[in-house]
């Protein structure tokens, strides 16, 4: 069909003026393609096999049109140009159904584009920074400061040239300088998230050297305040909170890793360094206890503690987290989009997340309610050196124990199952015996019983050598992918029943692993009646100190793995039958009150065993999954009972007692410590790796194709060939040389703390969708100093940037900038930003002197609404503070996903279920409600008219004590005018005889006044 000639003209002359540019692909292709094509012709749907994410799809032959989509150099023979230009609506491109015909200056810049080569790009935030050339000033210095300002210009730094240069391009000029009240009171707040003091603010003043608002900073730096302040920042990004999540939202301790992100800032950890421990700390070599620490950052992941959920669906629900997490706090890639498609706009392939997946699907945690893994830590981080040599004192021996015990088996043991004579399971469950196994016909209760007889199978001069317990999976099949639910054996009874009816118990002396695999220290095993107690070390004990035992998963991952192996060595001793000693193993465990009966084989070391013909071995297994107070890890079990030789060989060796006789001791010692167990990663051992396959569009239960290797996608640089493809390896990645995004999005996240805005506007998205960088080459200089000049010195990078000119420029808005730049995009001006949530509180408290400035600790409950906790199945309550926790800093406040703090939403904290890169500021009725009335403020009120009338004297005027209190909070003196007004306020209240009344008023209108809620 035939163009009419009007649109013909008309394009005609837009195509010229096209073609009098050259077409850049990133800056006037891309945005076409995204807004108007890729909704079809994408990484989500490539109708007609056509996808304009990538150049050799777009280039390739239409399915029904059998011509080139695109053919460089030639627009007309394109099927694009004849697509988008055509007036057939059955036709033309994007369908009439999807959206309005393209625009002819659009048209015109894809058909120029074509014909000049349908160069292809990458996109800017993909390809590695390249640091740009500084430019040069035209005219000198920046314009000296106003009223109060500095004496002497900052002098214009690299930053600034870069600035200016925008500047200049858009016909503004920069700003004077601020104010010294102003200023110093932009930069505490931005640093220490705290005000200053009238006293800071009159030493600045005084201070006329040029090195005054230097030393400023550098003190504000140095505040054990500033990692309080920078730690809000990132606890938005580590969807940190007190509780689990989901229905129950029950309470979870994990305020020593809110901690560790303090100490990390104020200790000046390198971002490197930071960003690395959270990821992976775990396995780096010889591994702190800070560093395992820090991976709570991955375990602030919800928890599902709802009955009848599917612990490997929230477990996966926990990983895609994690990947969506990692990605956006690091990178600002939008990877969660890739979960069930390949990405809308951006060139990652939907296979491409599953191998990254894998990298995060190899940890000990599986929405276990009792959040295994656990680190036990000290409460005192003056007591973490102690603890953790401890630890590591009786992992060592523990290892030692091991080997002893691999190697001995390794010289005598050959196994084989026994067979079945009877088999009872109490209470009441039907057992069935075939090929040896011992299984139960459907499920069995907290605390079942197994009572087995085993015929002794040949006659010698030998006793029994030792006894091997294996649990297998109720269905092998399913136990491949989905773990079926545990149980922990209780107690052991083994006794030889002899022929004329005498029974002879044997005591269980010393259980030993065969494996290193293990989390933490010993546990005991106590000989009942009599107090007696011997040391005794289980593979898998619960990662607190404390009480472990032997356990099962009968579904662990792969049943084909090898099982790990778990021997006891007994007393040699005889004993009559009314000496019997039950052996229980105490531990800790949490799970359903039924589940489904494990299968069990008993093997036996291949050795003949003395015993008088017809005699049987009874043995009695209980197991519980009850509720205990303390849980402990779900594990397959092997147990191992001996009577006699060999094993009583390592049960009775000097050193090995000698060594069980020191855990007991350091485990003592250890209990003494008081702490807490704070969830963190660790990761399974190789023989439980998971399996990862692509899950057809997002979906846990539905799999496809083989098994896929870690890896990262293609678009960034390879991973290192001789390193194994795990979380250390691919943190430290993240970090190396030619990286394109960990650099810039750093930077690009601490200047929008301070400016309000990021380079990038779209924190969270530096892909194709989100926005371009206002200054694009002060972006690569700052990421490039970043890295290789500062080493990714946090600190370093934020002195530069607040003693930059840029950032000391008056914030007051001309009509010049805002009628030329409303959003301060090209920094006319100084920031002047809201104050974040945190700020609003802590300046309240800070001024009115009730501020309550330990650092550190368990999180507090200051006041709040009555009824705000209405959570299902939880009966925890919110019990107002009395005492110094009253007023802690706002970062310390209990934090309830469900349910979190109002004062702290209304003013736009998220709720942290998911990690948020930014907050959206908003200026609401709501705000001004909450600092009228809710009790914190009026406490603060009180507080601060009481400090005011304190500090200026009795003798002294209504007006002075209205003037100190202003200058508390707002960190200057009154305007004339503002004094007038809060003059009249306090007349229009005050009382004669009662002050209070009408100073706690003004105090409010203080807090409550536009300057106090902005920075």
């Amino acid at each position: 069909m035939a163009i009419p000639l009007l649109r013909i003209t008309l394009f005609g002359g837009i195509a010229a003026a096209a073609s009098a540019q050259t077409i850049d692909f990133n800056t006037h292709i891309r945005p076409i393609l995204n807004q108007n094509c890729t909704s079809c012709h994408g990484g989500v749907k490539a109708a007609g096999d056509i996808s304009f994410i990538y150049r050799e799809t777009a280039t390739k032959v239409g399915k029904k049109s059998k011509r080139p989509v695109i053919v460089p150099g030639k627009p007309d023979e394109s099927e694009l140009i004849a697509r988008i230009t055509s007036m057939d609506t059955e036709y033309r491109m994007p369908p009439a159904d999807h959206a309005a015909a393209l625009p002819p200056e659009k048209i015109a810049l894809l058909r120029e584009w074509i014909r000049q080569g349908a160069e292809w790009q990458e996109h800017w935030a993909f390809v590695p920074p390249r640091k740009p050339a500084v430019p040069v000033f035209g005219d000198g210095n920046l314009q000296r400061g106003g009223e109060g300002g500095s004496s002497v210009s900052p002098a214009p730094g690299p930053i600034d040239a870069f600035v200016r240069a925008k500047l200049a391009e858009q016909g503004l000029k920069p700003a004077a300088e601020a104010s010294r009240p102003a200023l110093l009171r932009r930069v505490s707040l931005d640093l220490i998230g705290l005000p200053p003091t009238p006293e800071e603010v009159a030493e600045f003043a005084a201070d006329q050297s040029p090195q005054a608002y230097e030393r400023q900073v550098d003190r504000l730096l140095a505040s054990p305040h500033f990692g309080e302040r920078w730690a809000s920042m990132w606890l938005d990004l580590a969807r940190y909170a007190d509780t689990k999540g989901y229905e129950k939202d029950e309470h979870r301790t994990v305020w020593k890793y809110r901690d560790w992100v303090v100490d990390a800032f104020n200790r000046n950890l390198p971002y490197d360094r930071f960003v690395i421990e959270q990821l992976a700390g775990d396995l780096l070599p010889n591994a702190t206890i800070e560093q395992h620490i820090a991976t709570g950052f991955h375990r602030q992941t919800q928890v599902n503690d709802e009955g009848g959920t599917d612990d490997e669906e929230y477990r996966v629900a926990a990983v895609v987290d994690r990947v969506a997490t990692t990605w956006q706090v690091v990178n600002a890639v939008t990877f969660a989009c890739v979960q069930c498609h390949s990405h809308p706009y951006d060139p990652i392939r939907h296979e491409e997340y599953y191998r990254f997946f894998a990298v995060l699907n190899g940890t000990r945690d599986a929405d276990f309610n009792n959040d295994h893994p656990t680190l036990r830590v000290p409460a005192d981080p003056a007591r973490y050196d102690a603890a953790w040599r401890l630890r590591r004192e009786v992992e060592a021996m523990r290892r030692g124990v091991v080997q002893a015990g691999a190697k001995l088996e390794a010289e005598h043991a050959q196994w084989r199952a026994m067979p079945v004579t009877t088999a009872n399971v109490r209470p009441e469950a039907t057992p069935v015996v075939r090929d040896n196994e011992i299984a139960v016909d459907g499920t069995v209760t907290s605390s079942a019983r197994y009572e087995l007889t085993l015929p002794v199978l040949a006659l010698s001069a030998e006793p029994i050598s030792a006894l091997r317990f294996e649990a297998r999976p109720v269905d092998p099949e399913k136990a491949r992918h989905t773990p079926e639910r545990g149980f922990v054996v209780t107690r052991i009874e083994i006794a030889l029943a002899r022929p004329d009816g005498t029974v002879e118990p044997l005591e269980v002396g010393r259980f030993f692993p065969d494996t290193e695999n293990f989390t933490t220290v010993a546990t005991k095993v106590v000989a009942k009646p009599a107090a007696t107690v011997v040391a005794a070390v289980t593979e898998n004990p619960p990662t607190a100190v404390g009480d472990g035992g032997p356990e099962a998963a009968p579904g662990d991952r792969d049943p084909r793995a090898p099982q790990s192996k778990k021997r006891a060595g007994a007393s040699a001793r005889k004993m009559a039958a009314a000496d019997t000693r039950d052996v229980t193993i105490d531990f800790h465990f949490a799970a359903n009150p039924t589940i489904s009966g494990p299968r069990w084989v008993v093997a036996a070391l291949r050795e003949p065993i003395v015993a008088p013909p017809g005699s049987n071995v009874h043995v009695t297994l209980v197991h519980s999954n009850g509720i205990t107070s303390k849980p402990a890890p779900i594990r397959r079990l092997r147990v191992q009972a001996s009577a006699d030789a060999r094993w009583n060989q390592l049960a009775r060796d000097p050193e090995i007692a000698r060594r069980a006789a020191r855990v007991t001791e350091a485990l003592a010692e250890l209990a003494k410590i008081p702490g807490i167990d704070l969830p963190v990663l660790a990761e399974l051992p190789p023989r439980e790796a998971r399996e990862t396959r692509l899950f057809a569009r997002g979906n846990f239960l539905e799999k496809k194709g083989g098994a896929l290797a870690p890896g990262v996608p293609e678009l960034f640089p390879a991973l290192p060939a001789n390193r194994p493809a795990n979380r250390l390896t691919v943190a430290e990645w993240f970090f190396q040389p030619g990286q394109p995004l960990t650099a810039r999005v750093a930077v690009n996240r601490f200047w929008e703390q301070l400016f309000g805005r990021g380079i990038v506007p779209t924190l969270e998205d530096f892909g194709s969708a989100g926005e371009w960088p206002s200054h694009p080459e002060l972006l690569d200089w700052l990421a490039l100093r970043f890295e290789r000049e500062l080493r990714w010195d946090m600190k370093a990078l934020l002195r530069e940037l607040v003693l930059s000119a840029t950032y000391r420029q008056d914030a007051r808005i001309t009509p010049e900038t805002l009628a030329k730049d409303p959003q301060n995009r090209w920094l006319a001006r100084g920031p002047r930003q809201r104050l974040t949530a945190e700020m609003v509180r802590d300046q309240a408290l800070f001024a009115s002197g009730l501020l309550t400035r330990t650092l550190g600790g368990e999180p507090v409950m200051p006041p709040q609404p009555a009824g705000v906790w209405q959570t299902v199945y939880n009966n925890k309550n919110w019990v107002d503070e009395t005492g110094p926790g009253r007023y802690r800093r706002a970062l310390y406040t209990f934090w309830k996903r469900s349910a979190a703090y109002p004062g702290f939403l209304t003013f736009d904290m998220p709720a942290r279920d998911l990690c948020t890169a930014r907050r959206t500021p908003t200026n609401t009725p709501l705000q001004a409600l909450v600092t009228l009335n809710d009790v914190v403020y009026q406490e603060a009120a009180a507080a601060l008219a009481a400090r005011a009338a304190r500090e200026v004297g009795a003798d002294a005027s209504m007006e002075a004590q209205i003037a100190r209190a202003f200058e508390l909070v707002i960190s200057r003196p009154p305007t004339a005018g503002e004094a007038k007004r809060l003059r009249e306020l306090h007349a229009q209240l005050h009382v004669e005889g009662d002050e209070t009344r009408a100073m706690r008023a003004v105090g409010v209108a203080i807090l409550n006044l536009d300057a106090a809620f902005n920075r």
